[in-house]
């Protein structure tokens, strides 16, 4: 599409002018419900936007009324930019409050204060005003701050905030193209000839039309008609769209508001845990006790969740800790998500709660706290790594809500812990490499044993110990050995099997020992029987052919090449007289070792003597 999408969105108290500043800023009227223009007062989500440049600004107009902040909460989820509109007669209300409590908490970074309707004041009250607004404001940790004097009458004042709101979008920055496709519902219809409709404000990912999406909590797949963008048709979503799916086969009456749309890649969950915060700013105390219920609001929907305390009984305005969060249904959510906390009466937002990890874990109560601090401080890297020490290992559901960092990132994360990842689980490197040597200490001195009575296998999950048996087998592939579950057991060998392997001892103690008569002799047997001995080796690779008649265990070759590199780079080469002070061979065997060097390529061979090849 080639543009930037970025959500303004309004706050404020009743009656204050929100609407009409957006009106007065996009051209269009934001209340869409017939009751809304009927009464004058936003009730739902209304919506406008602005195109200039490369950016489409959205405005996502929310509701003052007390007894309709759910609809205001449904918006400002997804704020970049926040429009706070304040009547210059009436000043700060409650609901100013409470939604700079909520913006504040949102992490909305850019605030942008309409002092609205000053023509209905004079100066000093205007003045008055600017310096209340800015007092109040140093409760908040909003990051950059406008106050700008407004009335829809002066339009060089709407002018001055539109522009202002220009130069906030051009600079916001986010990293929401980085995460799988997902969106909160917040309005279903159907229209003829088109069928079922969803709209919403996009939270990541990108999104093409035809492409399939899942739609939770009803689990059912559809694929994308087509796409809209505030009436226009689009190729594809964007981070921060307002966006209106068109879904074949699924009906208006099987979805409903709060639905989420994503693609696949989240799942849900009943438990999750986060760091709690009651607002500071707030008309009374309030108190949030360990393992009672409270209402809590989350993208476009809403739910009732049993809040364990962590390290507290109960906490108080300004207070914050770490709780385990139990909903009384399945949710989708994912870490660094924000949800806001209501109490019942009076109707008032009063807390927000950060997730920090959003999976069961079974970490006793210090543990856990250890862990959700780190990732409270953003140290993922030592959460991580407590994390698998703690466990061994972690079978995860999908690496971006396991932290909900990008895969780049986490990547990286597992190569500084030498994490590996083998299908859904990750461990560290040095967990199989101990179990595998383990293990093959054990068969040093029995013929049979039992993976499980080894500690560290038993607990693995069963991909893991098919891991480690697929390479056990590789390990032990020349030792006669067969796998029956994770039974290792060592095959009876035949006398002819026993014998092979005292030729392949001798032949590594005595290298004068390398053809079939020298084998014959030695052990009085059969050249015949000789022959078949050394075809029997060869075949499984434990020795090599490096002449007509000349046979070197594989072993001992390697350790010779070895030596010989070591030996040309400080003699500068090597030759039939230095080469004796590795090797202990007749000269026969002497030669045919070198000119077995010369096939490998290692060594350049002029007149008598052998260069390495990459020193010439």
């Amino acid at each position: 599409m080639g543009y930037k999408s970025v959500i303004v969105g309004t706050a404020g108290h009743i009656d204050h002018g929100k609407s009409s500043i957006v009106k007065a800023i996009t051209g269009t009227d934001p209340d869409r419900l017939k009751e809304e223009k009927t009464r004058g007062i936003t009730i739902d989500l209304g919506f406008a936007h602005l195109k200039t440049d490369d950016l489409i600004i959205s405005f996502i107009d929310v509701p003052g009324h007390e007894a309709l902040v759910k609809n205001m909460i449904a918006g400002a989820t997804n704020f970049n930019i926040c429009l706070l509109v304040i009547d210059a007669k009436e000043g700060i209300k409650a609901q100013t409050i409470e939604h700079c409590n909520i913006i504040d908490y949102l992490n909305v970074e850019n605030l942008i204060i309409a002092l609205n309707k000053i023509d209905l004041v004079d100066k000093s009250t205007v003045r008055h005003r600017i310096a209340e607004i800015e007092t109040f404001l140093t409760n908040y940790n909003f990051k950059n701050v406008e106050i700008v004097p407004t009335s829809i009458k002066q339009f060089d004042s709407i002018n001055i905030i539109k522009n202002k709101i220009v130069n906030y979008a051009k600079k916001y920055e986010d990293n929401r193209l980085d995460f799988p496709f997902l969106m909160h519902i917040d309005r279903v219809f159907s229209l003829k000839g088109h069928g079922t409709i969803v709209t919403g404000t996009t939270n990541f990912g990108s999104l093409k039309q035809g492409e399939t999406v899942t739609i939770f909590p009803i689990n059912f797949l559809s694929k994308v008609k087509s796409i809209h963008n505030h009436n226009d048709v689009v190729p594809n979503v964007l981070p921060n769209m307002r966006t209106a799916l068109n879904l074949s086969d699924v009906k208006k009456s099987d979805l409903s508001r709060g639905y989420v749309i994503h693609k696949g890649d989240y799942y849900s969950t009943n438990i999750f845990y986060a760091k709690i915060k009651i607002f500071k700013k707030l008309n009374s105390e309030f108190t949030i006790k360990s393992n009672k219920k409270y209402l809590i609001f989350y993208g476009t929907d809403f739910f009732y969740a049993k809040i364990i305390l962590l390290d507290k009984k109960e906490i108080k305005n300004d207070e914050s800790t770490f709780a385990i969060i139990k909903p009384d249904k399945e949710i989708i959510t994912y870490p660094t998500e924000k949800m806001l906390i209501r109490s019942g009466s009076p109707q008032i937002t009063v807390a927000g709660l950060t997730v920090l990890f959003c999976d069961k874990l079974n970490l006793q109560k210090n543990d856990l706290l250890t862990f959700l601090k780190y990732i409270d401080d953003n140290n993922l890297k030592s959460a991580l790594d407590f994390l698998i020490t703690q466990q061994s290992y972690y079978p995860f559901k999908n690496l971006h809500q396991l932290f909900h960092i990008p895969k780049k990132e986490f990547i990286h994360l597992l190569s500084i812990l030498k994490l590996n990842t083998f299908s859904n689980i990750i461990y560290p490197e040095s967990l199989l490499s101990n179990i595998i040597q383990e293990a093959l200490n054990l068969l040093k001195n029995n013929n049979k044993i039992d993976l499980n009575s080894i500690n560290s296998f038993k607990n693995l999950p069963q991909l893991l110990k098919e891991k480690i048996i697929s390479k056990l087998k590789t390990n032990l592939k020349d030792g006669n050995y067969f796998f029956v579950g994770s039974i290792v057991q060592k095959k009876e060998q035949s006398e002819f099997e026993k014998l092979a392997d005292n030729v392949l001892s001798l032949m590594k103690e005595d290298l004068s020992i390398t053809n079939t008569a020298n084998i014959s002799e030695k052990l009085n047997i059969k050249r015949q029987k000789a022959e078949k001995i050394l075809q029997f080796l060869q075949n499984r690779e434990k020795i090599k052919k490096i002449s007509e008649n000349i046979y070197i265990p594989t072993y001992t070759l390697d350790k010779i090449i070895t030596s010989a590199i070591d030996l040309a780079k400080k003699d500068g080469y090597i030759d039939i007289k230095n080469i004796k002070s590795i090797l202990n061979a007749p000269r026969k065997t002497l030669i045919a070792i070198l000119d077995y060097l010369d096939s490998t390529n290692l060594f350049t061979k002029k007149e008598n003597k052998r260069y390495l090849s990459n020193l010439n």
